[in-house]
């Protein structure tokens, strides 16, 4: 006979979404919820910040015109 789950247990996730939900229900020690979805949506943030700069960057290098070439 298969090992039933307690019900605060829950299943591996096996999509993105069920993976956000998971984290969004998880419970701390003391019983209180964890924000872990401000944490996971300030560390994504933050992320793309750094992938605009870096892609701004990016842009204006290759618009300037090149140093070492003579016309």
């Amino acid at each position: 006979m298969a090992a039933r789950r307690h019900k605060s247990e829950t299943r591996p996730a096996r999509t993105l979404s069920q993976a956000s939900n998971q984290a969004r229900h998880q419970v701390n020690e003391n019983g209180e919820q964890e924000n872990l979805a401000s944490s996971s949506f300030f560390f994504f943030s933050s992320w793309c910040g750094e992938a605009v700069s870096r892609f701004k960057h990016l842009k204006h290098f290759l618009a300037s015109p090149s140093k070492g070439r003579q016309e």
